[in-house]
Parts: C-alpha cells; structure tokens; sequence
C-alpha cells in the first residue's frame, strides 16, 4: 500500500481526468550548484489550468491576477471605459486566453 498521499492524490487525478496531461512545476530556487539532477519534494496534486505567457508559465489559481495586471499594463485603458469597467473587461479578455486545463503539482529541491 502507498504511505505517500500525494502519489495517491496523483493517481486519483489521473484515473478521474484520463484526457489530462500531467505537468509539474518545477521550483528552481534553491538549484545553483554544478548537478544536473536533484531529488525534489512533490507538492499536492490539483487540477489546473496554464497559460504559456512570453516570459514564463502561469497557472490560474495563483497567477490570472499577474495575468490581468500585465495585461493592463501593456494596454490603454479606453477612455470611454470607468477603472471598474476595465477591470472586468480585462477579466473577460484573459479568461479567454488559452488556458489549458492540466494536472499539476509543485516539486521543489530538497
């Protein structure tokens, strides 16, 4: 029997979401010696989604608001728009984006 609960947490995902790709993030802070490989802790499972930005991947849970806010910053608000309307404009448009739905947990450097 698995002790590890976030393998069977893995597993669950993976037998409930088939059509799911499995991605994990990897933390890289902490990785700056001359190694090419290192043992890593997984962090829990979830179902997510990612949007592949230019820079960097963001997940929705924790970045649509990093989303949002680059968003506005390389775009005028319209005048004929309230700060408020332009928030939930913006909201629109990045939920739009091409979030892609995932299984993904965190692995960080031991």
């Amino acid at each position: 029997m698995m002790k590890n609960k976030e393998t069977q947490e893995l597993l669950r995902l993976i037998k409930e979401n088939p059509e799911l790709e499995v991605n994990p993030m990897i933390a890289t802070y902490g990785v700056d010696d001359d190694f090419d490989t290192y043992l890593g802790y997984m962090g829990t499972p979830r179902v997510d989604k990612y949007y592949m930005g230019n820079d960097r991947v963001y997940l929705y849970e924790y970045d649509f608001e990093d989303v949002t806010e680059e968003y506005k910053d390389s775009h005028d608000k319209p005048k004929n728009k309230t700060w408020e309307e332009w928030d939930d404009e913006v909201d629109i448009i990045v939920e739009k984006f091409n979030w892609i739905k995932t299984i993904t947990f965190y692995v960080s450097a031991t």
